[in-house]
């Protein structure tokens, strides 16, 4: 991945915690998504989310201090897009698994505005989009596995 070296040089100390910081997310929300109850599933489902927007606000900030991430969820995730679009000479034309991360964040408006309790195979699928986003997004943002 010749993208990782030119977007991978923007990284600060800042930025790299919040990394450190969207893991643990991930990780809480992973242990949350393998409970029966109800409320777990609804927390892993949100805490993933909120995990993928953590992340999506980091990538912005890294990539362009002077940027305040736009309000709203499509206007943040197309202005990541468009930096990491730029930053990377265009090699990452859209963020990684889009479609997917648009679907987590669907779902968790479900259960917050619809007041929907997502099953085992609905909270599966977020915590697989999740965990494939960040690995995709992490190697090329800092060449680190996110598995690791």
């Amino acid at each position: 991945m010749g993208v990782s070296m030119s977007v991978q040089s923007c990284l600060d100390q800042v930025t790299l915690k919040k990394l450190v910081l969207i893991k643990q997310l991930y990780q809480r929300a992973e242990i949350q998504s393998f409970s029966e109850s109800n409320v777990d599933r609804i927390m892993a489902v949100t805490t993933f989310d909120l995990a993928i927007e953590t992340a999506l606000k980091a990538v912005i900030r890294s990539l362009d201090h002077s940027k305040t991430p736009s309000d709203g969820f499509e206007s943040f995730l197309q202005q990541a897009e468009n930096l990491l679009s730029k930053k990377s000479d265009g090699a990452m034309k859209e963020i990684p698994d889009r479609a997917h991360v648009k679907s987590v964040h669907s779902i968790r408006n479900d259960i917050q505005h619809e007041a929907q309790v997502p099953d085992k195979s609905v909270v599966s699928d977020c915590r697989t989009y999740t965990r494939d986003f960040f690995q995709k997004l992490i190697l090329v943002l800092c060449n680190i596995n996110f598995a690791n």
